[in-house]
């Protein structure tokens, strides 16, 4: 009976969603659109919390939203997106919670030799990880904010300069004296050389910054790191294109020590035919945990997507994440996420999906051990 409940209050409040959107577009001028968003789903969760001791629950969501879309066919765009997502749990109703998001991107062609891009965004989220679990029948709360600027020239007809600076802050609003906030800032610098129209190969340099923010009981030290890398980006084969980072990397933490390890971010995707792609990707960097612990990340993930017809997609991958934690805990997590998703698009202002994925860890902490199933039914619309 719970579950028939739930089911008629999804398609109801999908129906709200399709009535409040379906107004015309408004336009503003030549160069303003705004669109109205919305989206409603309804999971079920074998394990809410990500804990050792699994609650499951059905969970039921709803995100009505506005896209502004501002330039388009100018050499400046600026897309602005802003959302409410509102999540309603059956049985842990405790848990409920209203989540903010807002989004912007832009560029600017400032002729063939300059590009400039901007990004920001601010979201809140309410989610238990491996590296920032929660104690008790809760969830961890943190608002997250990131800004970030990019320049791109064409010093010559074979050389280009690329420089990417950015800044995340990522704010506990919960566990307040359990986990730490920080700053991490970004400076990375690309120097290219145009191997072909498709291909450029380069050298690059990395340097970040973490700014963790001491709390009343715990104190977490600051870190910068150097990452040295070969580049290649664009389209090694027909069909086949990369963007990829391999070198070495140096952290300093405050009163620690050096660490350094292999470093490796790279990314593949090859259009096998019309309709069948697959992506693949290879990661290895340090990483800093909720409590501020220096952690030594390796992964890779690989996925697929299948177009069946114009209306039918379907997606499907698995990843993989190594975490080594240098604190002296001597934790480590293996976590492997596996998902299959089925996309229809009935037309242009309405899409539905049905997914599922289950994701298990395994910790050598007590309380890091977990498996966990999702089965989500949602429907999104814009107009």
């Amino acid at each position: 009976m719970k579950i028939k409940s739930i089911f008629i209050l999804t398609v109801w409040i999908a129906s709200i969603q399709v009535s409040l959107n379906a107004s015309p577009l408004i336009t503003l001028g030549d160069s303003v659109k705004i669109y109205f968003t919305g989206g409603t789903s309804t999971t079920y969760d074998s394990n809410i919390l990500s804990q050792p001791e699994a609650e499951d629950d059905l969970i039921f969501k709803v995100q009505p939203g506005f896209q502004m879309v501002v330039g388009g066919e100018s050499s400046f765009k600026l897309t602005l997106d802003v959302s409410e997502e509102l999540v309603f749990f059956t049985d842990y109703d405790e848990l409920n919670q209203a989540n903010e998001a807002v989004r912007f991107s832009s560029t600017y062609d400032a002729g063939s030799e300059i590009k400039f891009k901007s990004s920001g965004s601010f979201k809140a989220l309410a989610q238990n990880t491996p590296s920032a679990p929660s104690t008790g029948p809760n969830l961890v709360k943190t608002n997250n904010y990131d800004l970030g600027f990019g320049s791109t020239w064409n010093a010559t007809g074979k050389t280009q300069f690329d420089l990417n600076p950015s800044w995340a802050f990522e704010e506990y609003t919960s566990y307040k004296d359990t986990y730490v906030d920080s700053h991490t800032f970004l400076l990375p610098f690309d120097v290219f050389y145009l191997y072909s129209e498709k291909l450029k190969l380069g050298l690059g340099y990395r340097y970040r910054f973490v700014d963790m923010i001491p709390t009343k009981s715990k104190i977490a030290a600051d870190r910068d790191n150097h990452f040295f890398s070969y580049r290649m980006v664009g389209e090694l084969a027909p069909k086949l294109n990369v963007d990829s980072s391999i070198g070495w990397s140096f952290e300093n933490i405050d009163g620690a020590g050096t660490n350094d390890t292999a470093t490796i971010a790279t990314n593949l995707t090859w259009e096998a035919t019309q309709k069948l792609s697959f992506n693949a990707g290879v990661n290895r960097d340090f990483n800093s945990s909720g409590t501020g612990a220096s952690i030594q990340h390796t992964g890779g993930n690989i996925g697929a997507s299948y177009i069946l017809t114009d209306k039918i997609q379907t997606l499907m991958g698995v990843g993989y994440s190594f975490s080594d934690y240098q604190d002296g805990s001597n934790q480590e997590d293996d976590l492997m996420n596996y998902y299959w998703n089925w996309v229809y698009t009935m037309d242009k202002y309405f899409t539905f999906n049905l997914g599922y994925s289950f994701q298990t860890n395994n910790s050598t902490s007590p309380t890091g051990e977990f498996d966990r199933h999702q089965i989500t039914l949602g429907a999104n619309v814009k107009y």
